[in-house]
């Protein structure tokens, strides 16, 4: 059996330590959604078309996207309390170049600066949750980090929005890349790697002495690696095509609410999101079974792109209700890391989270210039103050490419995902085989 503590102290320290990690999460957050809230200023300042400002946006994830796998990697090798406040400095670092740049060139160094930074955030936090808490609390907790980048997602749009109004995108930007390096400090003070009683990589020390743990090739070779990756960035990719970047922009269209107002109404697909990843979590559990919620969250996903994007104008609350379901099928991002956690060894498994990770912003890097690049295609020629128009027609042209993915990836987990879930707390799916602790 793992040995953890069972007294509240301990876990009120544990608890403290991922909360701080995971802050770091819900910063990247505030700084990768920001894009969504001053498309408007961004176009007209620097006379950019919809495809020049998807590319910048999605220079985020030109950096995010090859980092996972040496983020992963370092996790594995190195102090996570290290990497993480290193990552962090270097995600505000990013943010800083952005809000004083007055060029693409500029912004685009600013965005991978930011990526490369938050290509850190996630996997850190799910390390030190597989450190400091026990197997069966993973999918539950997850879920939970995962509501920190629903927050971040919240406070990087409806809030920031507001600050823009008010005091414009450079200043406010600036403000945020600031708390960025406070934060970096506050995690190398505050985080440790492993809790006191514990060595490093006690976790793993109980295991089966006669098997080899997985390597990196080990792991790209398992079938199942790719196939719970192609899920992760199926179900990711209306977050970054939607909720990050064009939802904002066509709403505002087709019901001509203000952006601090539709921003606001964003909040609730990320709240969905938010709250839905450690309900996922747990009804997995208490189902026992990852596949039948996995397929559930596409189900959820395709009728809401379908109102939302496709159906008729809805009334205000209406459109917040299937927002907030829109968002809750993105929850299944966070248990296909549960997926992970199942059939890896705890000895590589920041390397196995951050692969997983790669294909959630893989979905970035991708959708979002295609997205874009439809967008310019649909696009009559229109403009104000410099910046295009685009028609509700134009906006579901470039959404089209939603609900096909949805398709595809419910057959994708139909007929290739394996179950990986496991009622006994002490064995992990290593390769497809369970592997029993002594």
């Amino acid at each position: 059996m793992e040995n953890f503590p069972n007294h509240w102290r301990y876990y009120a320290r544990a608890g403290l330590v991922c909360f701080l990690a995971s802050l770091f999460y819900l910063y990247d957050f505030v700084l990768q959604v920001a894009p969504s809230v001053i498309t408007t200023d961004l176009m007209g300042e620097l006379g950019l078309g919809a495809t020049g400002l998807g590319i910048i946006s999605a220079f985020f994830f030109y950096a995010y996207a090859p980092m996972q796998i040496p983020a992963g990697l370092s996790y594995d090798k190195f102090s996570p309390r290290y990497v993480i406040a290193l990552a962090t400095a270097v995600c505000a670092l990013g943010g800083l170049f952005f809000s004083l740049g007055h060029t693409a060139f500029a912004l685009c160094l600013g965005r991978f600066l930011t990526g490369a930074g938050a290509a850190f955030s996630f996997i850190g936090t799910l390390v030190l949750l597989t450190h400091w808490f026990p197997k069966r609390y993973f999918a539950v907790l997850a879920g939970i980090v995962q509501f920190m980048s629903a927050l971040g997602s919240i406070l990087g749009q409806a809030p920031l929005a507001r600050a823009v109004q008010s005091a414009g995108w450079r200043p406010s930007i600036f403000v945020i890349s600031c708390i960025g390096f406070g934060l970096a400090v506050l995690i190398l003070l505050c985080v440790r790697d492993y809790p006191a009683h514990a060595e490093k990589r006690s976790v793993i020390v109980k295991r089966n002495p006669t098997r080899k743990p997985l390597g990196f090739l080990s792991v790209i070779k398992d079938s199942q690696t790719w196939a719970i990756g192609f899920y992760s960035l199926i179900i990711w990719t209306p977050a970054v095509i939607f909720a990050e970047l064009w939802g904002v922009p066509y709403l505002m269209q087709v019901y001509h609410y203000s952006a601090a107002t539709v921003s606001g109404l964003m909040m609730w697909y990320w709240l969905g999101m938010g709250i839905g990843s450690p309900l996922a979590g747990w009804l997995s559990n208490t189902l026992k079974t990852r596949k039948k919620v996995l397929s559930g969250c596409l189900t959820l996903g395709l009728i809401s792109v379908y109102v939302v994007v496709y159906g008729p104008a809805l009334s205000y609350v209406s459109l917040s209700i299937w927002l907030f379901l829109f968002g809750l099928a993105a929850a299944g991002q966070s248990l296909a890391f549960a997926v992970v956690q199942d059939r890896n060894n705890p000895a590589t498994v920041g390397t196995a989270i951050g692969i997983n990770n790669m294909f959630v912003v893989v979905s970035g890097a991708i959708f979002q210039p295609i997205a874009s690049v439809l967008l310019s295609a649909a696009w009559d020629g229109q403009k104000l103050q410099g910046a295009p128009i685009f028609t509700a027609q134009n906006y579901q042209v470039a959404l089209a490419v939603l609900p096909v993915i949805f398709v595809l990836g419910w057959f994708m987990v139909r007929f290739w995902l394996k179950e990986t879930f496991a009622a006994d707390d002490t064995a992990a799916i290593v390769g497809g085989a369970p592997v029993q602790e002594l």
